[in-house]
């Protein structure tokens, strides 16, 4: 009897046992860009233009609010001057989307450029008002795809857009986006792109 009531007990506590806690970092959600200091060197190529130039971009500040991270990019001049470009990215668990900043620390989207979890085939419009030239924004996700670019191979989401401009004209572009680093390549339909050389990120 006394074996019998030891065995249940043991049994009663098997589950409790098994239940073991779920680590902190799966609790945290999956970033598509770096919410500190960083750096990026792009190769970009113009339309005919083979070798192309360098240039850099940079995290000039951040801002959070409401589980939201908010990324002020500016660019890099002979590494050494930044300057910022106005624009903002707004990093979250649920994708990348760009804007500007308005005022102090306000920020008014401009386009949804990633949705995660990134779902194949699934398509929406972006904010026309940031960008009057436009007729329609339309993106579609294409979702994990591996992407060889100098800075090396990546599994990265990648994401079309078509934009309707206003004298009718469709312009395709294609874009690969990787976890904590962002943007790595870029191509539009007229022959210009931009590939990641390096990334660096601070502490």
């Amino acid at each position: 009897m006394t074996r019998l009531l030891a065995a249940l007990v043991c049994l009663g506590a098997l589950p409790l046992a098994l239940a073991a806690p779920v680590p902190k970092d799966a609790r945290k959600p999956v970033l598509y860009y770096p919410t500190t200091e960083a750096t990026w060197i792009y190769r970009y190529y113009g339309v005919n233009d083979p070798v192309g130039r360098d240039y850099f971009e940079v995290v000039m500040s951040v801002w959070e609010k409401d589980g939201t991270h908010y990324v002020r990019m500016g660019c890099m001049f002979d590494g050494k001057k930044k300057t910022s470009t106005g624009g903002v990215v707004a990093v979250s668990g649920k994708g990348l989307v760009e804007g500007i900043e308005v005022g102090v620390r306000n920020f008014a989207p401009s386009d949804e450029v990633l949705r995660v979890p990134s779902l194949p085939g699934e398509k929406w419009t972006g904010e026309l008002s940031m960008r009057p030239a436009d007729r329609e924004r339309r993106y579609v996700s294409r979702g994990p795809e591996e992407v060889d670019v100098p800075a090396g191979k990546f599994q990265a989401m990648r994401v079309d857009r078509e934009v309707v401009c206003a004298n009718g004209k469709l312009c395709y572009h294609p874009s690969w986006y990787v976890v904590g680093i962002g943007l790595v390549k870029w191509e539009d339909d007229e022959g210009r792109s931009k590939v990641l050389k390096s990334f660096t990120a601070g502490k």
